[in-house]
Formats: structure tokens, sequence, C-alpha cells
């Protein structure tokens, strides 16, 4: 899959999750009161120009606020950013060790993320056993990039053995998530 087609993805669910309608002087000030959740919500309506001008400089900045204090969806942004330059430099290894912190707390994404990182090799040395473990546990909550990369890994016999069925049945669900998700937005 190409990177920035992943990222779009990536960036499309994020809106879905948190693109509802916001109160952003409430989200501001709890932002700058240090709340890591408003911090999060605040680069988020930045990034997409929701209730504020469009500013991804901005996003940043309260996506790593965020992130410091441990927001496991921020780190899975800042990880995306570095991973593809957007806003930073682009840097696989900030961009694995972010995802893996996120990863760590259960974040659907970030666990696909860094196991297709580990297949790659992407900021961490190549392990198929880890990228399919990672991409497991993303496709066992839903995720579909997870879905792709596990489907790839049993296709190619890389750090499971081959599987042309299991391939078949997780390639399927993982469009099948992402076709429900564009005609639900339509």
């Amino acid at each position: 899959m190409h990177i920035k087609a992943l990222f779009s993805v990536a960036l499309l669910a994020a809106s879905i999750a948190f693109g509802q309608s916001t109160d952003i002087d409430s989200i501001r000030k709890a932002a700058e009161q240090g709340d890591s959740s408003a911090q999060f919500k605040l680069g988020h309506a930045y990034d997409f120009g929701d209730g504020v001008a469009k500013d991804h400089d901005q996003a940043i900045v309260w996506y790593q606020k965020a992130a410091a204090q441990g927001d496991a969806a921020a780190q899975g942004m800042i990880g995306f950013c570095y991973e593809i330059g957007y806003g930073l430099p682009q840097d696989f290894v900030q961009a694995a060790a972010l995802f893996k912190k996120s990863a760590e707390q259960g974040a659907a994404l970030s666990e696909a993320w860094l196991g297709y990182s580990y297949a790659q090799g992407k900021g961490l040395p190549q392990n198929y056993a880890l990228a399919a473990s990672w991409s497991r546990k993303a496709a066992d909550q839903g995720d579909s990039l997870g879905q792709a990369v596990l489907g790839q890994l049993y296709s190619s016999g890389l750090g499971v053995p081959r599987d042309y069925v299991e391939a078949y049945f997780w390639m399927n669900l993982a469009l099948a998530g992402d076709l429900a998700r564009i005609i639900h937005e339509v």
C-alpha cells in the first residue's frame, strides 16, 4: 500500500472519531490548563479547521503537548507526521518509537502502523513475527490497515505460515471496513 494513501485513511479515521462539533473556547481553556485530551482535540481542530482556521503548525504544537503527557492518540498523530514528513522532518525512527508508545496503550491504528513499520523495517529492524503480532492486535480491533498488513503477511508467509485462505479473509475484511467507512461518509 502506498504510504500517503495509508496516511489519508488514518486521518479520515481520526476525523470521523473526533469530527463532532466542538466548543472550541472550552477546549482551548482546558488545553491551556494542561488537559491532554483537550490538547489533542485542539490539535485536531487546527489540523482539520474545525471551529478554527486550519493551521497545521498549531496542530503539531498541541499534538506534541498531549503526546508528551502520554496521550496515545496524539502520539500516533505525531508518529504519522514523522512517518511522512508532514510538518515535521521525516524520521522513521521517531515515528516507530511513537507508534510503539501509542500501541502499547492499545491504540489500534498505532498497532497497525507499528506492524507496518516492522514489516517494512522502517525505523526499527525488520521483524515479520512482530509485524504479524502487532498487525493482528490491530486487526482484531477492526482496524483496516492492520487487517490489510496481516493479509499481506499471510499471503507471503512472512512471520506467519503462508495461508491463502487467511490472507483472503483479512484482505477482504480490510476492504469491507474501508468500503463501509466510505459509504457511511457519503
